[in-house]
């Protein structure tokens, strides 16, 4: 399989004024102090100009620099935020723990007392036992005789109806 390759183009540099011309107005002469002051031709390697070669812009690469410079410094500073949001997130957490932790240890202190009083209980209730079983059978008993007096009143009940039948006869 072969592979076709497209020609390489080199890229186009922006044409940069090495010195301000005399229409230059204010606005750019500070904006051009505030830039670094590009190279001269003796600080750059001299390169043959019928190979082709473009020299390298220097005001470019301080842009470059500069804009990556802030990059960095945004980077940076998002990063900080970040960590900041997730030590907060830390110390929220901590404190909820803290929180929960002494809620438990309450509610904790509070089943151990009511373990204990029923442990304390146990033994009267071991003692009642008996008479609670006595009073069990006293129960069932007044019910049984709470049928019997129902039952004894509804047969008193259907003799008063037939001696009141009975007497009107005679």
């Amino acid at each position: 399989m072969s592979t076709v390759s497209a020609p390489v183009q080199e890229p186009t540099e922006p044409i940069i004024p090495t010195e301000p011309t005399p229409n230059t107005s204010a606005p750019q002469e500070a904006t051009a102090a505030a830039e670094p002051a590009p190279t001269t031709s003796t600080e750059q390697p001299q390169q043959n100009e019928a190979e082709g070669a473009v020299p390298p812009p220097v005001v470019a690469e301080s842009k470059t620099t500069a804009a990556m410079t802030t990059m960095f410094s945004a980077v940076s500073d998002y990063l900080k935020s970040e960590m900041e949001i997730t030590k907060a997130d830390f110390r929220l957490l901590v404190t909820m723990n803290k929180a929960a932790s002494t809620k438990y240890g309450a509610l904790a202190d509070s089943a151990a007392s009511s373990v204990k009083a029923m442990e304390s209980l146990q033994p009267h209730y071991e003692e009642l036992k008996p008479y609670l079983a006595k009073v069990d059978e006293v129960e069932k008993e007044v019910q049984e005789l709470h049928k019997l007096v129902v039952e004894l009143d509804k047969y008193s009940r259907r003799i008063e109806d037939k001696l009141k039948a009975l007497s009107f006869k005679f």
